[in-house]
C-alpha cells in the first residue's frame, strides 16, 4: 500500500467510515507505535469539545462516528456496525514514521479549522457597552483597542476574520491597536470610519443631524454613501445627511478635553451646549428664548463640579435658573424674577441652589 493510499484508509478512519474490522485493525496498527498514542489522543481532543457542536453537521457527524468507534471494550471497538467487506491488511507496507507524521498532520488540520471556524465564530459575538445620562466610562475592547464613553452612549462591539466593527450612538473617544491585516470601522448613523492605527473622536446622537469625527493622531477614512475622503491629524468631519464640511482643529487637545473632565465649546448654539451639559451633569435644561437658543458661545467647564458650571452658566447667558427635580429652565434675567420650587427631600438640588442663588 502507497503512503497515498494509507493516508486516505487512516483519513477514513477518522471520519468514521471504515467498518469496524478495519477500523480495529487501524487502530491495532498504530496503537503499537509508541509515538502515535498521543498523537490518537490529540485527534480526539481535536474533534471534541461542546464548540463543534454548533458549527458543521458533517463534522459532528464524522466526530461521534469517531468517537464511538474509539470507544473500547473488552480490547475491541463497541460500535454495533456490521462488516461491509473484507479488510485488508495494511501494517506491512506503511512504515512507522509515515504513518505518525500522517496523524500528526491530521490532527495539526483539524486544530486549524477549530481555530478559523469556531475562534472567528466565537470573537464575531457582537459585545454592547452603555452609559447612562451624568455618567462617562472607560473599556477595553476585545481587540485591545480602547473607548471612552462620554454620557448617553451606546457602543456595540463585533470582530471577524476581516477586522473589528463598532456600531456607536453618542461620543466615544477611540485608541485604535495598530493591526496591518486587520481594519477598525466605526458606524456612526450613514457615515464610517475606518482605521488601522489612531486616536480619534465620533460623536453622533439620535439628536444629531451631522456625523463628527475629529482625528488626533493617524488617518481616518470617512465614507458615506460611496463618497470618501481621508482626515489626518488635526482635521475635524462633519458629514450630514446631504453635506459634508472639513475643517481644521484649532487646538487638538481641545477635541478630547472631555475625556480629561473638561468640556470645551467654541462657536457652538447655545441649545448644542445646554443639550451636552445636561448629559454630563444629568439635568434637563428648558428656555422660552428662542433667540437666545440660536445664539452661539465659546466657553469651557470643568465636567466635575456642576456647581461651577452652573454660575458660569448664568453668566454666559445672563439668566436666571428655575429647578423642577432635574428639569433646569432658564429666564433672561430682565424678566421678572421666578422663585425656585423646592421639592421636600431633594437635599442635593436644595444645595445647588444655594450655590448658584436665586
Amino acid at each position: 500500500m502507497t503512503n497515498g493510499q494509507w493516508e486516505a484508509l487512516v483519513s477514513q478512519y477518522l471520519a468514521g467510515e471504515l467498518d469496524v474490522e478495519t477500523a480495529a485493525r487501524v487502530r491495532a496498527y498504530l496503537e503499537r507505535i509508541p509515538a502515535s498514542r498521543g498523537v490518537l489522543a490529540g485527534v480526539a481532543d481535536a474533534l471534541s469539545g461542546e464548540d463543534a457542536l454548533r458549527v458543521s453537521p458533517d463534522f459532528v457527524a464524522a466526530r461521534a462516528r469517531f468517537l464511538h468507534k474509539v470507544t473500547e471494550r473488552d480490547g475491541a471497538f463497541a460500535a454495533p456496525l456490521a462488516p461491509r467487506r473484507r479488510p485488508r491488511r495494511v501494517h506491512r507496507y506503511v512504515t512507522a514514521g509515515a504513518g505518525v507524521a500522517m496523524l500528526v498532520g491530521v490532527v495539526a488540520s483539524i486544530q486549524a479549522w477549530r481555530a478559523r471556524h469556531i475562534g472567528d465564530r466565537q470573537a464575531s459575538q457582537p459585545q454592547a457597552y452603555a452609559t447612562a445620562r451624568g455618567q462617562h466610562t472607560t473599556v477595553t475592547l476585545p481587540n485591545g483597542s480602547v473607548a471612552t464613553l462620554a454620557p448617553e452612549t451606546r457602543l456595540t462591539y463585533a470582530q471577524d476574520a476581516t477586522g473589528a466593527a463598532v456600531t456607536l450612538q453618542g461620543e466615544a473617544f477611540f485608541s485604535v491597536t495598530p493591526t496591518a491585516s486587520r481594519p477598525f470601522v466605526v458606524h456612526a448613523g450613514p457615515v464610517s470610519a475606518r482605521v488601522l492605527g489612531t486616536t480619534f473622536t465620533v460623536r453622533r446622537y439620535t439628536t444629531d443631524h451631522t456625523t463628527a469625527v475629529a482625528v488626533v493622531s493617524g488617518r481616518v477614512g470617512v465614507t458615506r454613501r460611496g463618497a470618501s475622503a481621508i482626515l489626518t491629524a488635526g482635521m475635524q468631519g462633519a458629514i450630514g445627511d446631504s453635506s459634508a464640511t472639513v475643517t481644521t482643529i484649532s487646538d487638538p487637545a481641545d477635541a478630547i478635553a472631555w475625556t480629561e473632565g473638561r468640556l470645551v465649546f467654541h462657536d457652538v448654539p447655545v441649545s448644542v451646549m445646554l443639550e451636552t451639559i445636561g448629559r454630563w451633569y444629568g439635568y434637563q435644561f428648558q428656555m422660552d428664548d428662542s433667540a437666545l437658543a440660536r445664539q452661539h458661545v465659546s466657553v469651557r467647564f470643568r465636567a466635575d463640579h456642576p456647581v461651577e458650571a452652573f454660575n458660569k452658566l448664568k453668566a454666559v447667558l445672563d439668566v436666571t435658573m428655575t429647578f423642577d427635580g432635574t428639569v433646569v429652565s432658564l429666564h433672561p434675567s430682565r424678566s421678572a424674577h421666578v422663585a425656585p420650587s423646592r421639592h421636600a427631600g431633594d437635599d442635593s438640588l436644595d444645595q445647588l441652589r444655594t450655590e448658584v442663588g436665586r
